[in-house]
C-alpha cells in the first residue's frame, strides 16, 4: 500500500513538488535560524544599536564641557557594534519597526553631572538603555547567559567611550587649573614683594619720625636761647652806633691835625 502511494506521488508531479516543499521549508528555516543565532555576540559589528545624544554642554572652570558629543565621537571610531546616531524620534520609530536591537540615550544633564566628578559628592552619569522586546526571542534560544553577554558588551563599549571622553575633558580643564595655579603663585609672590616693600617703607617712615623727634629735642634748647641772642644783637647794634660816633670825632680831629700841619709848613 505504501509503495502504491509513492508510485502515485511519483506519477503526479504537482503532488511531488508539494511534498518536497513541505519537507524543505523546515529544513531551510532551521539552517537560516541556527546561522543567525549560532554566535550572536561574537559577530556584533552588524548588531544595530541606536545612540541618541540629548546632552547639553556646560561651562566648567572657564572651559566648555561637552561629554555627550565627545562620547559620540568615541563611539564613531568603535567598530565592535553597528552604531546608528539618530534623533529621539528616529530611535522611537526604529524600535517600533524592529530596526534597532537597543537604543542608548545620553540624557541632557550628562555633561552637567560629569562636571561634578571631582566634587566630594559627584553625581551619577546615567546612560539609558532600551532593548527591543520583540527581538528578545533570541534570548530564549541562546539562553540568558548569551543575552547578558551581548548586553554587557554593548555597555562596556559605551562605558569605555564616555569614560575616555570624560577624562579627556577633565585633562583639558586640569591644564586650565594649572595655569590658574601658576597665576595664583605669581600673585602670591607679588603680594610677598609688596609686603616686603611696605615693611621697608614703614621702617623708613619710622626713621624719618625718629629724626624729626631728635630735631625737636635739639631745637627746643635753641628756642630758649633766642631772647638772649636778640638782646646780644641789640647790644652789638648799640656798640656799633657808639663806634660810629667816635669814628666821626676821630675824622674831625684828623682834619684839624692836617690843618695845623699846613700852618706850620707855611710859617
Amino acid at each position: 500500500m505504501i509503495k502504491d502511494e509513492f508510485k502515485f506521488i511519483g506519477k503526479n508531479k504537482l503532488i511531488l513538488v508539494s511534498v518536497l516543499v513541505i519537507i524543505l521549508i523546515p529544513f531551510l528555516y532551521s539552517i537560516f535560524f541556527l546561522k543567525s543565532v549560532w554566535d550572536p555576540y561574537g559577530d556584533t559589528q552588524n548588531l544595530p544599536v541606536a545612540v541618541v545624544n540629548l546632552d547639553q554642554p556646560v561651562t566648567y572652570q572657564g572651559k566648555k564641557l561637552n561629554v555627550g558629543e565627545q562620547t559620540v565621537n568615541k563611539l564613531k571610531n568603535n567598530k565592535k557594534l553597528g552604531w546608528h546616531f539618530v534623533s529621539k524620534a528616529q530611535a522611537d520609530r526604529g524600535m517600533k519597526a524592529n530596526k534597532y536591537y537597543t537604543v542608548i540615550t545620553l540624557p541632557k544633564d550628562f555633561s552637567k553631572n560629569a562636571a561634578t566628578i571631582l566634587d566630594e559628592h559627584p553625581r551619577k552619569m546615567d546612560l539609558k538603555y532600551q532593548t527591543n522586546d520583540s527581538l528578545n526571542y533570541i534570548g530564549q534560544v541562546i539562553s540568558g547567559i548569551g543575552l547578558n553577554a551581548l548586553n554587557s558588551e554593548i555597555r562596556a563599549n559605551v562605558t569605555n567611550a564616555y569614560a575616555s571622553a570624560v577624562f579627556d575633558q577633565i585633562k583639558t580643564i586640569g591644564k586650565g587649573m594649572k595655569n590658574a595655579a601658576d597665576a595664583a603663585t605669581q600673585i602670591d609672590e607679588g603680594q610677598v614683594k609688596l609686603d616686603d616693600g611696605i615693611d621697608q617703607y614703614t621702617v623708613a617712615v619710622s626713621q624719618v619720625n625718629d629724626g624729626i623727634q631728635t630735631m625737636k629735642v635739639k631745637v627746643s634748647p635753641m628756642s630758649s636761647q633766642i631772647p638772649q641772642l636778640a638782646s646780644g644783637a641789640n647790644q652789638v647794634a648799640s656798640g656799633l652806633q657808639t663806634l660810629n660816633g667816635s669814628t666821626t670825632q676821630l675824622a674831625s680831629g684828623v682834619g684839624q691835625l692836617a690843618n695845623g700841619s699846613n700852618q706850620v709848613t707855611n710859617g
